[in-house]
């Protein structure tokens, strides 16, 4: 009895599904330009766009033809693109509220700026200033020298020995002024990019007011 009744629900199904089938018309062209229909999807357009159309012949949707490998691989690069740029974005609008919530605006960062500098300047000064320090001492050496120059004589020992100390005083000192000066340019960059950023998004609010 319940093998009948399987049955009976087996061919029901498979009424079902030829009846659903038989609501619509596929239809393909072929490589050949011909058109081929069937009340059900077409294997010989497998890899060809199908139509599929109602009785009344409105097209109920197109299927589009599978992509080749190479379609796969532009595809999924493409994918790969939009889903990194808009990472970016997301981490730009983050970036921005950052900048926003630490400088409401241009004042507010310009004192930050300045607190960022001040450490760097100072050193930078001091570092000129036993610099010119140095420079001096050893013009007093070239003087000092110039009497055992001028007759061909060698230098006393330590003579010799205050101007190699000097030279490698100016050589260390100016690396440190050039560090210093190195510093500051990257933190004036930075709060420059900082700046053009916030007077954008700041430009950008007002235009959104304005309309």
């Amino acid at each position: 009895m319940k093998g009948a009744q399987n049955a009976i629900c087996c061919l029901s199904l498979v009424c079902v599904q030829q009846a659903a089938f038989a609501q619509h018309i596929y239809s393909c062209r072929d490589k050949s330009g011909h058109e081929i229909t069937s009340d059900r999807p077409i294997p010989e357009c497998a890899d060809l766009p199908m139509q599929e159309r109602s009785k009344g012949g409105l097209i109920v949707r197109e299927i589009a033809a599978p992509l080749t490998p190479a379609q796969q691989a532009a595809q999924a690069e493409a994918e790969k693109r939009k889903k990194e740029q808009e990472e970016q974005e997301r981490e730009q609008r983050r970036s921005d509220q950052v900048l926003l919530s630490t400088y409401p605006d241009l004042p507010s960062l310009e004192v930050a700026r300045s607190r960022a500098l001040a450490d760097f300047q100072d050193s930078l000064r001091s570092a000129n200033e036993r610099m010119a320090g140095l420079l001096q001492d050893r013009q007093a050496l070239q003087r000092e020298a110039a009497p055992f120059t001028a007759s061909n004589k060698p230098l006393p020992g330590n003579l010799q020995r205050s101007i190699d100390n000097n030279a490698l005083g100016i050589s260390s000192e100016q690396r440190n002024i050039d560090d210093r000066k190195l510093d500051i340019a990257r933190i004036n960059a930075r709060f420059d990019g900082y700046a053009q950023r916030l007077q954008a998004l700041t430009a950008a609010d007002t235009a959104s007011v304005k309309h």
